[in-house]
């Protein structure tokens, strides 16, 4: 086995799987929040809980070493950025954060080589 496989997720990689875990559990709580207002629409829950999926699928794949994870969590930082520019203010700024960290995390070097080694399925 070659030493690639063996090394351990860098710690950008990581961090950017935390904070898709965490998007996706906020996500989920803001569902199960929006269920429980008795005026909220359907088009919203199903809004958060999509968003919920896509992310916490985004996080699995990244920890999987899916080719496509990567592209999948820029989309998704993208789509999450260009929704926080209709409410102005510091969601907004959490928006800029959050492309501008998986920009560069996902482009350092040791993301790039950890998440184009093959992993050989048994």
């Amino acid at each position: 086995m070659g030493r690639a496989l063996r090394s351990p997720m860098p710690g950008v990689v990581r961090g950017t799987v935390v904070v898709f875990g965490i998007l996706a559990v906020l996500f989920v709580l803001a569902a199960f929040l929006h269920m429980l207002i008795e005026d909220g629409t359907l088009a919203a829950g199903i809004f958060f809980v999509t968003l919920a999926l896509a992310c916490a699928v985004a996080a699995a794949g990244l920890v999987q070493r899916r080719p496509w994870a990567g592209h999948l969590v820029i989309v998704l930082a993208g789509l999450l950025f260009a929704a926080s520019l209709g409410v102005f203010g510091a969601i907004t700024i959490v928006g800029v954060g959050l492309v501008v960290w998986v920009l560069w995390a996902l482009n350092r070097r040791e993301s790039r080589e950890w998440l184009t080694v093959r992993v050989r399925r048994r």
